[in-house]
């Protein structure tokens, strides 16, 4: 089912959702009680309406939602809240308390201002090179602009150009994840898997054969969150690099797999695999970038085509042979925390969702390129590492259940100690490529 579809079934169901208000005395507030699957229709609510809303935050722990208006239009807005009807939705989720909270500027008003961003003067040439990344933050109502190091000038530059709409913060810039190894070509054996390792998906199964299917030696029709390898020559030397396969993405029959732009050009040839040590280990082809966005402040997405892909499954977990269904695509909500899939890595669910909609100066390979429509996530303290080299173009997703997951966006880089990821957004994408993440299971 596409998101638009998915979106206004879910606002059907908000529309039935009961209307509380905060006691007598207490601050100006308007709640309603939704449940964890209508929070899709509360971003929707507010992205159709950015004249009047701000955006949405969660807080899980607090089982809250605040729902940020702007003042001049609360009291239209409470009376959307006072319409609800008290039908029940049907939902066996836990409840969530939906607060309308006013503030001054909409994200209509925050949106022109960041995407003045990185020219309006004086600020951006003093802002220059130190400049990695800027975003609406909800909960302030500003924008926030993140620098490697902030100074008073900027400070000063920032104000007179900006007002108080903006709040400057230390943000190391984060760099792009593919992983590339220099190999001398004489020394670069390539080592095709055995032919029934090809064969172990699509074919009958042989007793004969022992291994299964692994995220790092796939067999076709492969899964999204495996690793993807080429070779390329720069400079006289030999290079291999290695990416992982996010979702396999659809139009209306076709199947391709979703991965990172920066990955490679169109037209770029990749193969299933991964190197150890001097050896690339390959299973066939995953096809060639048919089409690619990237650099120029669009966003870091490519599809390949020409290969043969299993729609509806990916890897995940820590164990390389295990995979989950997958039932679609959403967005993500500021303050929920998300799982990052890349085939290094693997699967981490412990990526706290701090932004959306935001726009970075990434450092590739030393080339600094502009990338919008990210979103960020931070590790939450209980885990490390969320992302690392040889992740980039991996499925980020959410967990539907145990065995099921759903797609939220494609990997595109991270902070240098590995704690913090951009990812490009599954609703971006979509609109792009007119694609969309396949429903579907794992083999059986």
């Amino acid at each position: 089912m596409r998101p638009r579809s998915a979106f206004a079934g879910l606002l059907a169901g908000l529309l039935g959702a009961t209307l509380v208000l905060s006691p007598a005395g207490a601050a100006p507030d308007a709640a309603v009680t939704i449940d964890h699957a209508q929070l899709a229709a509360v971003r929707d609510l507010a992205d159709r309406n950015p004249d009047r809303y701000a955006g949405v935050v969660l807080d899980a722990d607090a089982a809250t939602v605040r729902l940020f208006v702007r003042g001049s239009d609360r009291v239209e807005a409470t009376k959307t809240l006072r319409s609800l009807a008290a039908a029940p939705t049907g939902s066996a989720d836990s409840s969530l308390r939906l607060h309308l909270v006013p503030v001054r500027h909409s994200m209509r008003d925050l949106s022109a201002t960041m995407n003045q961003v990185p020219e309006r003067q004086p600020f951006a040439s003093v802002a220059g090179k130190n400049l990695s990344a800027w975003y609406v933050d909800p909960a302030q109502n500003k924008v926030v602009i993140g620098m490697t190091q902030v100074t008073p000038e900027a400070r000063s530059a920032a104000a007179q150009t900006f007002g108080a709409t903006v709040d400057l913060v230390v943000m190391p810039r984060h760099r792009t994840m593919v992983r590339r190894d220099r190999i001398d070509g004489d020394k670069l054996e390539v080592r095709a898997a055995p032919r029934a390792a090809a064969e172990r998906r699509s074919g009958p199964r042989a007793a004969t054969v022992a291994a299964a299917p692994t995220r790092l030696l796939d067999a076709q029709p492969y899964y999204g969150g495996s690793r993807i390898v080429r070779t390329y020559t720069e400079g006289g030397s030999t290079y291999v690099a290695q990416c992982t396969a996010a979702f396999t993405v659809t139009t209306t029959s076709t199947l391709r797999m979703s991965t990172a732009g920066h990955c490679g050009a169109t037209g770029t040839a990749w193969q299933q695999g991964y190197l150890g040590g001097n050896t690339l280990y390959t299973t066939g082809s995953m096809g060639s970038m048919a089409s690619v966005q990237w650099g120029d402040g669009r966003m870091d997405a490519a599809v390949l085509s020409g290969g043969s892909y299993w729609p509806g499954a990916v890897y995940g977990g820590q164990v390389d042979t295990t995979a989950w269904g997958v039932t679609g695509q959403r967005a993500g909500t500021i303050g929920e925390v998300v799982c990052s899939d890349g085939s290094v890595t693997r699967e981490v669910c412990g990526a706290k969702i701090h932004a959306v909609n935001a726009c970075l100066d990434l450092n590739d390979d030393g080339t600094i390129v502009r990338v919008c429509n990210q979103t960020l996530a931070n590790a939450i303290p209980e885990v490390g590492v969320i992302v690392q080299p040889g992740d980039s173009g991996g499925p980020v997703h959410a967990h539907v259940d145990a065995n099921r997951v759903q797609g939220i966006g494609i990997i595109s880089g991270g902070s240098p100690n590995g704690r913090q990821l951009n990812y490009t957004q599954i609703q971006n994408f979509s609109t792009t490529f007119n694609s969309y993440v396949a429903a579907g299971s794992p083999a059986q």
